[in-house]
């Protein structure tokens, strides 16, 4: 990255700081998971709105990685213009300038990669609860081998589909409110 790129990347984050969340709304997710041993993999699209249209920052939090294991291979893009966003690792947490236009949907993808340290894995969802309000729709896939054994889910799946070596299980919600991270224990 240029310095100017740099300096333009550090401005922007300072005036997001300052400003605050302002109008922003987090309004809808769709998840897909794939859990093979020893990585899971998350592929998100998440869906903003806001009162002004600008360039908000949001905090994207992983699960800790002396307990669930590394995280790597993180991608984050605006969809609308098939733009790669950048963000700055904060703790156990990614800070993410994203924009966001006015009286739309604006949809970013952030995708990941962890490699697990054991027997489980965790997707944190109650940071949801920072926002104040329920998601409008959420709406969750799990992707295993048809071999790979689930022991326990922290919220039991809606359905359950096979289709050709693989399982697929899948959560649907309307104006979600998390009480609960969604782990997996196998």
């Amino acid at each position: 990255m240029t310095v100017f790129c740099r300096t333009v990347f550090l401005l922007c984050w300072i005036y997001a700081l300052c400003s605050g969340q302002g109008g922003l709304s987090f309004v809808e997710e769709d998840l897909t998971f794939e859990l093979r041993e020893g990585k899971f993999s998350v592929q998100g699209i998440y869906y903003f709105s806001a009162d002004k249209a600008g360039t908000y920052l949001i905090r994207y939090p992983f699960p800790d990685p002396v307990i669930y294991g590394k995280v790597t291979d993180v991608h984050v893009s605006e969809l609308r213009n098939h733009t790669s966003l950048e963000y700055r690792w904060v703790k156990d947490s990614a800070s993410v300038l994203i924009p966001v236009y006015i009286s739309d949907k604006t949809p970013v993808l952030i995708a990941y990669s962890q490699e697990l340290q054991s027997n489980q894995a965790r997707y944190i969802l109650t940071s949801t609860q920072s926002w104040h309000k329920p998601l409008k729709k959420a709406s969750f896939t799990l992707i295993t081998d048809t071999e790979f054994s689930i022991r326990e889910f922290s919220i039991s799946p809606d359905t359950l589909y096979i289709r050709g070596n693989k399982k697929i299980y899948h959560w649907l919600w309307e104006n979600f409110m998390p009480e609960r991270d969604f782990d997996i224990a196998f």
